[in-house]
């Protein structure tokens, strides 16, 4: 009887364990049955939604009107011609993601672009152009302007003369190249970074810089010449120019910053004749 409850009780134990061994294998397939049960409706969902974006591309979003704003040194036209560009260039969402995947290169005088459609006018394609700050520019021997911000640092070359920006005349300037320090002499260089920072900081206005023989320098403020001399004690002559620039309002002269040192502290204003 014993060796019978022996015998009942293995076969027991034995069919639990293969339930168990059956409902583990059943577990383990379920996600991969789940998979392939959804599978072709991920396929058709996916195609439903690329089919939808093609269709609304070529009927909603088929771009009609392109409107470019931020721009003050390209055209408009200019402008389109560099960033709308390629086979599907009539459709703006596709170039939309064309401009977040690969932003448009080399456009001259700007630091960014971005491109987008609005829901409320499809049709209209939207450029926003962020230029580039630039300070000045310096004349090269070939022809053309190098461009330059207030580090110093130049941001464009091009033939194109921009309207607006400090023009610096007298430093000799051959070559130069985006991205890199403006070639021209360290010191003159310093002293320029320094006269500009200071004539905003004094709220001076200046037309134009001009060196001479790399050793002097003067500034154009409308109707005065500010004649600053060689690059000794600039930061006093700056200094005590903020206190006369609004007396020399309404005049037309040079007023001789050259002979002020700290001996001889007399600053003589000669009129135009």
């Amino acid at each position: 009887m014993r060796n019978e409850k022996n015998v009942s009780r293995d076969n027991q134990s034995g069919r639990e364990q293969v339930v168990d061994t059956r409902n583990k294998v059943r577990r383990k397939g379920r996600p991969h049955s789940r998979f392939w049960f959804y599978f072709p409706n991920i396929v058709i969902g996916m195609i439903l939604v690329i089919l939808s974006v093609y269709l609304l591309n070529i009927t909603l979003f088929r771009t009609t009107k392109v409107e470019v704003t931020g721009n003050h040194i390209l055209s408009n036209m200019e402008v389109e011609k560099r960033v709308v560009t390629g086979k599907y260039k009539k459709y703006g969402l596709v170039m939309v993601v064309k401009n977040l995947v690969s932003p448009a290169k080399d456009v001259p005088f700007t630091d960014k672009i971005t491109v987008s459609v609005q829901i409320t006018s499809p049709s209209v394609l939207r450029i926003h152009v962020k230029e580039s700050e630039m300070l000045g520019y310096v004349p090269l021997d070939d022809g053309t302007y190098a461009y330059f911000n207030d580090d110093g640092n130049v941001v464009e070359v091009s033939e194109r003369l921009v309207d607006g920006l400090l023009p610096v005349s007298g430093i000799t300037c051959k070559k130069a190249k985006k991205g890199e320090t403006l070639p021209i002499n360290e010191k003159c260089r310093k002293t320029l970074l320094h006269l500009t920072k200071s004539l905003k900081k004094y709220k001076i206005a200046a037309n134009a810089i001009s060196f001479k023989d790399e050793r002097e320098v003067s500034v154009q403020s409308g109707s005065i010449l500010y004649d600053f001399g060689t690059f000794d004690y600039l930061d006093e002559k700056l200094m005590r120019l903020s206190y006369i620039t609004p007396q020399l309002s309404g005049l037309t002269g040079t007023l001789h910053l050259d002979t002020w040192t700290p001996e001889n502290t007399d600053i003589v204003f000669q009129k135009a004749e």
